[in-house]
């Protein structure tokens, strides 16, 4: 009773409110043993609720212990040793974009031109590295129109001067 009181004074409101109603009507009308069974469920519904709350904390820092903090990587014919940010990523912040690959016989800047364009419209931070780059670079992008985000997966839309809509996915960028 005197934690539930206490917890009232804190501003704390919620079930308590109907707890406290529940015993005073018991103890009003001579119920003392219902007013006892109503105390009882309320402070061991409090216990379990710091006793769940500690143990999750307790894993999360468990789990969170075994994140890996480096990972290995071939580089110059050789391995390196790169660490990792908290989630386990090799992200430093922010991404940045150290190389375009094109296998489909478009030059770099072309490939980065339609990406950025496209990500102009996404709010991902991927996107806005890509953006980020290009405007670096000096290309201009124009805006694009009828897009479609779905997030995680792809960006799709139509650019300026392309008779085709432009396909941003996960492993790269196409014209369609």
């Amino acid at each position: 009773m005197i934690e539930i009181l206490r917890s009232i004074g804190q501003g704390e409101v919620g079930l308590d409110i109907v707890a406290v109603q529940s015993m005073t009507a018991a103890l009003v009308f001579g119920k003392t043993l219902a007013a006892a069974v109503v105390a009882v469920m309320c402070s061991g519904g409090t216990f379990l609720e710091s006793f769940a709350e500690g143990r999750a904390r307790r894993e999360m820092h468990d789990l969170l212990s075994r994140v890996p903090r480096t990972a290995t990587r071939h580089r110059n014919g050789g391995l390196e040793d790169v660490p990792l940010d908290k989630t386990g990523t090799l992200t430093h912040g922010r991404p940045q974009i150290v190389s375009i690959d094109s296998h489909a016989g478009m030059g770099e800047d072309e490939i980065l031109s339609l990406a950025a364009s496209l990500d102009q419209a996404s709010k991902h931070p991927v996107a806005q590295a890509i953006v980020a780059v290009a405007k670096a670079r000096g290309l201009t992008l124009p805006v694009p129109t009828e897009v479609a985000e779905i997030p995680g997966e792809k960006v799709v839309g139509s650019i300026e001067g392309l008779p085709r809509q432009v396909l941003l996915h996960r492993a790269g960028c196409w014209p369609r």
